[in-house]
């Protein structure tokens, strides 16, 4: 299983500089993937503001349908109490300095039993330091 993070997620729906690696790469996983309900909050926050920013022209409906669309076809993780008490341990461990929503998303990874594909590196970095497999990163 690979639980995949909001910015792998941007990349494959919202053209950017990393597109073409994220596309290429999910086309070829045959694994089971796995999205957070914070990756889905946080997808839509992120191109909201991009539209009120004026960076993003305001036809967002497509990139949110087209998520929404592959959120349907694969699983949803529901975020648990498991995954906030270690999202806290993550965030007090001032080695790693993960942000409370990259911690969530470690955590989340961990107790899903997931690989973790990130374009973050911080995060990466905590999912190495933490013995996280990681399905693909920048």
């Amino acid at each position: 299983m690979i639980y995949l993070d909001t910015s792998l997620l941007l990349s494959i729906f919202v053209t950017d500089a990393h597109t073409q690696k994220a596309i290429g790469w999910i086309d070829k996983v045959r694994e089971r993937l796995i999205v957070g309900d914070l990756a889905r909050l946080e997808f839509a926050a992120v191109l909201s503001k991009e539209v009120r920013t004026g960076r993003l022209i305001p036809a967002i409906h497509k990139p949110l349908r087209n998520f929404d669309q592959f959120c349907a076809r694969h699983a949803v993780h529901a975020h648990g109490a498991d995954d906030f008490r270690i999202a806290e341990q993550f965030v007090r461990n001032l080695s790693t300095k993960p942000s409370a929503p990259d911690a969530l998303h470690l955590a989340s990874a961990i107790n899903s039993r997931a690989a973790l594909a990130t374009f973050d590196r911080r995060l990466a970095e905590a999912a190495k330091a933490n013995g996280v497999e990681i399905a693909i990163s920048l």
